[in-house]
């Protein structure tokens, strides 16, 4: 193996958090630049995506979608996040249940400092359809839902061998973000572009906590050299 291989498969899921970072740094200079009046196409795009949307609502539609969302509300999150912390603690796996509450404390602080810091106003009160308060960007429900939902992979994945049944529980967690993500566009209470910052930074923190134990790991071999 070549040492730029030997480099990329060290650090690649920490170049990949980067890479989403920086996107997110660029998605959100667009939405900036769109509304200091210039002609961007992400607000066109969140635009037509929106009315799209709103052309194709139903009574049915409208229930799942309130339902679905619910999957990324600070209350089913804290509360699987605790009912799992527990659940490691009382099998001696404080690791893991540290881990846990990082991601979910973590994606939380990260939510409310972008909204705040960035002020990107939530669409039109005319297409939504449940009340929300608060800044738009980046999907508070879309980025703690990719932070702890990819966190619970993970802390998976590390108990399963089968390569199967990791591309399983990974497709399985990733469907239920992206339900998480469509049933905020659907109800109008964010832009695509919201939930794509959303799972950019989502993403790249659950990545980043997942990395953490390999750097400290390497930085103890470094320092046994020494």
């Amino acid at each position: 193996m070549t040492e730029n291989n030997s480099f990329l498969k060290k650090w690649f899921w920490l170049i990949a958090a980067l890479g989403m970072v920086i996107g997110f740094l660029l998605l959100s200079s667009e939405i900036q630049e769109a509304r200091q009046g210039q002609t961007e196409m992400i607000t066109k795009v969140d635009d037509q995506i929106r009315l799209d949307l709103i052309g194709i609502r139903t009574v049915a539609l409208d229930s799942i979608a309130v339902d679905v969302t619910a999957l990324g509300s600070v209350t089913v999150l804290s509360f699987l996040v605790g009912i799992l912390c527990l659940l490691f603690l009382a099998t001696n796996r404080s690791p893991e249940a540290l881990h846990l509450l990082a991601a979910g404390l973590g994606a939380g602080i990260i939510t409310q400092t972008l909204k705040v810091f960035l002020r990107i106003p939530r669409p039109d009160a005319l297409s939504r359809l449940v009340h929300v308060t608060g800044y738009s960007f980046p999907s508070g429900h879309t980025l703690s839902a990719a932070s702890i939902y990819l966190t619970v992979a993970i802390l998976i994945f590390r108990n399963l061998k089968s390569s199967i049944k990791r591309k399983a529980i990974g497709g399985a967690f990733a469907v239920l973000i992206l339900a998480v993500s469509l049933s905020r566009l659907y109800l109008g209470v964010h832009n695509l572009s919201d939930v794509l910052g959303g799972i950019l930074i989502g993403t790249s923190w659950a990545l980043i906590l997942s990395q953490i134990p390999n750097l400290f790991h390497r930085l103890g071999k470094k320092i046994e050299r020494i």
